[in-house]
């Protein structure tokens, strides 16, 4: 009875391919559990973190992986600044197959969200030497938009100003977050721009994040459903490779 060639020969590749892509989940659950377990020390602590490993069978024989995601909640990424949930996109990560340790990282994108109680928070933990007593600043995030509550010194006065605007980041320093207002006003009387500019200046910049665990630039920041939105890269080469 003759064989179908064409027949043994696919069998062969699928039955090849299953194979492989049977290791590669092994294999994908321990890189992921091992890079899990050296984000506390890499990013900071946090109540939970989840990493998802992207690759195919031949890259990662190759020690490549083509993309990492994780998801962190309440991740401490400075020693005053809490995050509520931090999603990282990793691309281009070369590890060692037989230790599973991390050799190199490529680019790193991050999306930060911080809420009111994580602001607060920031806010009556700043360090000594900031620009703007804990006590003299309230900032309230609203759907879209960003109100401080700030002392104004009026004829030697000071008067509590109800500031709205927005965050941007300094085009100088992207490490850097200051408060952009569009407008101010003392009770219901409009503030006039020379005291706006006065209480800017007491309070920026409101978040800085230069003493985070993972070295970042921002790129941009938005207000969406009443949480702050930061958004840009990381660099997480030193933290991954130590960590391991």
């Amino acid at each position: 009875m003759k064989r179908n060639h064409s027949a043994v020969l696919l069998g062969f590749v699928v039955g090849s391919t299953l194979a492989l892509t049977g290791c590669s989940s092994a294999v994908d659950h321990t890189v992921a559990g091992s890079i899990k377990s050296a984000l506390p020390s890499a990013i900071g602590p946090a109540e939970n973190y989840a990493v998802t490993v992207k690759t195919d069978p031949i890259a990662l024989a190759q020690g490549h992986l083509r993309e990492v995601d994780i998801v962190g909640t309440d991740v401490q990424l400075s020693p005053q600044l809490l995050i509520d949930e931090l999603d990282i996109d990793a691309s281009d990560i070369d590890i060692n197959l037989n230790t599973r340790q991390v050799k190199s990282v490529g680019q790193v994108l991050f999306l930060a969200q911080v809420g009111q109680d994580n602001i607060d928070h920031y806010i009556d933990n700043e360090p000594a030497g900031s620009t703007q007593r804990a006590e003299d600043l309230k900032v309230t995030v609203n759907d879209h938009s960003i109100t401080a509550r700030v002392l104004v010194k009026m004829l030697g006065i000071d008067v509590p100003a109800s500031v709205t605007g927005a965050f941007e980041v300094e085009p100088d320093n992207p490490k850097l977050l200051d408060f952009v207002a569009n407008k101010g006003s003392l009770s219901i009387i409009p503030l006039p721009q020379f005291a706006l500019n006065i209480a800017l200046q007491r309070i920026n910049p409101v978040i800085d994040l230069s003493d985070t665990n993972v070295p970042v630039t921002v790129d941009q920041v938005t207000i969406q459903s009443g949480k702050i939105i930061i958004s840009g890269e990381a660099d997480l080469q030193n933290g991954l490779v130590k960590s391991n």
